[in-house]
């Protein structure tokens, strides 16, 4: 959906930073411009997407991620998602039970009114 708007956009967008996912540069730029208070809402998907990454490059454990200390600091910023010992190979990242559903339940409350306010506001291209 963002990405569809960032085409719809009404003004140039500015580069992507290097290092910084496409979905968080475009929400960081609606929500500047719109002044729409989703800061809390973009910290949550940037510690996600580290969350991802850890998972993916370093098989969930902290001590082979190369963020490891971002991400712990991101963590205790985060219910749902512990630091644990679960499987005897290090510390790792352990996603509790309803975590992400409670997370898809969250982004389906501040999401949908995303596009109505960018395009109320006049940054959106019919």
């Amino acid at each position: 959906m963002l990405l569809a708007l960032k085409k719809r956009a009404s003004f140039n967008f500015p580069e992507k930073p290097s290092k910084k996912s496409d979905v968080v540069h475009i929400l960081s730029v609606f929500n500047e411009k719109a002044a729409l208070a989703l800061e809390q809402e973009i910290q949550i998907l940037e510690t996600l997407i580290q969350i991802r990454n850890c998972i993916v490059h370093a098989a969930g454990l902290l001590g082979s991620y190369q963020y490891e200390s971002e991400l712990r600091q991101r963590l205790t910023l985060l219910s749902g998602v512990k630091v644990s010992n679960l499987n005897f190979l290090g510390e790792s990242i352990e996603i509790e039970t309803g975590f992400l559903e409670g997370l898809i339940k969250d982004v389906r409350r501040w999401l949908p009114g995303l596009e109505k306010e960018v395009s109320q506001q006049g940054f959106l291209c019919k």
